[in-house]
This record gives C-alpha cells, sequence and structure tokens, in this order.
C-alpha cells in the first residue's frame, strides 16, 4: 500500500527513531525535518523573544519546501516524514508572544499549505514529560540544551492539545510503553496497525 504517512510528537518523543524504522520496515522513502537549516534556531534558545518570529517563519518555509519539493520528485513507493507542517502552529502559538507577529506567521501558514498533499496517516508519539526530557538531556544537542526544562513541558502540553482535536487520520502511539529501538516487534505492530486503520479511514478533504 502506497502511503504518505507523518510521524508527529514533542521534542525527544522519538520522531526520527520511528520514521527512520517505518521506512526500512516498510520499504518506503524517508524525509527526515531539515532543522538544522533554520539559521535562526542557534539565537532563538539563546534569545526566544528577538528571534522568535525569524525562527518560527523558516521553519514553516523549509517544511512547506520538504513536502512540496521533496515529496512530489519521488515517484516510486510510499514516503514517511519525521514531522508535519501543522506542528509549526504549535510552536508559533507557543513562541510568537506578539499578536502582529502570530498574524504574520498565519496568514503565511495559510498560504503553505493550501498547496501541500494531506498525510493518509499522522502517527503521534505520546510521551511523558519525563521520558521526552530524559532523551534530550542524552542526545545533548546544544541547541536544546539551552532551553528550560518547563519549555519541553509546556511544549508537550500543546502537543497534547493540539493533536487531540487535529482533524486527519491519526494513529496514537505511548512511547512510555513502546521501546522500537529494543523491541523489532513494535515497529511491525505500528506498519499493520497503519494499514487497518487506513483501510477503515476515508480520506479528509481538509484538516491542515
Amino acid at each position: 500500500m502506497i502511503m504518505y504517512i507523518a510521524v508527529e510528537g514533542c521534542i525527544g518523543s522519538g520522531k526520527t527513531t520511528v520514521a527512520e524504522l517505518l521506512a526500512t520496515e516498510r520499504h518506503s522513502n524517508l524525509v527526515l525535518e531539515r532543522f538544522e537549516d533554520n539559521p535562526f534556531l542557534g539565537k532563538f534558545y539563546s534569545n526566544p523573544s528577538r528571534y522568535a518570529l525569524e525562527t518560527e517563519l523558516a521553519f514553516v518555509l523549509i517544511h512547506y519546501h520538504q513536502v512540496f519539493h521533496e515529496l512530489k520528485q519521488i515517484k516510486k513507493g510510499g514516503y514517511i516524514s519525521d514531522f508535519h507542517i501543522s506542528k509549526d502552529l504549535i510552536f508559533a502559538r507557543m513562541n510568537l508572544i506578539k499578536a502582529e507577529d502570530l498574524q504574520i506567521f498565519m496568514e503565511l501558514y495559510k498560504a503553505l499549505v493550501r498547496r501541500l498533499t494531506t498525510p493518509d496517516v499522522v502517527v503521534f508519539l505520546r510521551c511523558s514529560d519525563e521520558l521526552a526530557i530524559e532523551r534530550v538531556e542524552k542526545r545533548n544537542r546544544d541547541i536544546e540544551l539551552k532551553a528550560t526544562q518547563q519549555y519541553f513541558i509546556k511544549l508537550n502540553r500543546l502537543y497534547e492539545e493540539y493533536y487531540d482535536k487535529l482533524e486527519l487520520p491519526k494513529i496514537c502511539v505511548d512511547m512510555d510503553n513502546y521501546d522500537f529501538v529494543k523491541d523489532p516487534s513494535c515497529i511491525k505492530w505500528l506498519s499493520r496497525e497503519i494499514d487497518e486503520f487506513a483501510l477503515k479511514k476515508p480520506r479528509p478533504k481538509t484538516g491542515l
């Protein structure tokens, strides 16, 4: 079954790992978020109030380019990404304090998403605050370590709230109960769940 599957969740939830394993299991093309292409990200973590707007605008354009251009170049097989552009709404609403900044972002976001392909399924990786923070600290990325634990806790709450309301076909996976690295059967289970879910759920016309 050829599908577009987007894997999403809070920072530290395991998006990239699950997306990579799913792509291997399903013999699908893999599209990974190029967060390192954002020239403002390091500055944002050091000074959020100053660089928030530039950071969020850069991210939504990077994500748009990846979905609109990179996925369009894939000619064979399904594709799996470790992000969905709706994540930019979560970060924008968290980081853009000024109403005029949020308005600028929303105008660009709405114009871009109208041109994008809708995923067949969004796999939402739910995780506890403790697990997310533990993984962030373990992978030891300099830019992430500049943020406080409260930042990740608040972000995790916003992810929960947003994806509960997301009007797209979605599967929720509790990452505190599944270890996709240590237990290979987990990815086989998830792949079967995706196929069964896709057969049952009609694809919506909107929902981004």
